[in-house]
């Protein structure tokens, strides 16, 4: 789903509230903006096609909203013991 970025904000923090997991909130924030056709045509003109293939799998975000999660774990497992 595209969204622009006024808008994500305030959608993820909707459902933020409503339950939804930080990690998936990050990834959703971070592969948000990727989904349009100018970013996508911006990226495709400096980088190799490698680089292109990562950027439209989404892949970045994955990885960042996985380790937020294994860090975000560990951080709150951390504060529950103290």
């Amino acid at each position: 789903m595209y969204t622009s970025n006024l808008t994500a904000l305030s959608m993820v923090g909707g459902l933020l509230s409503q339950g939804m997991n930080p990690s998936a909130a990050l990834a959703f924030l971070i592969a948000g903006p990727t989904t349009t056709l100018p970013a996508m045509a911006a990226v495709w003109g400096i980088t190799n096609k490698r680089v292109f293939a990562c950027y439209v799998s989404f892949f970045g975000a994955l990885v960042v909203g996985y380790l937020y999660s294994v860090v975000g774990a560990s951080e709150t497992a951390q504060s529950a013991e103290v």
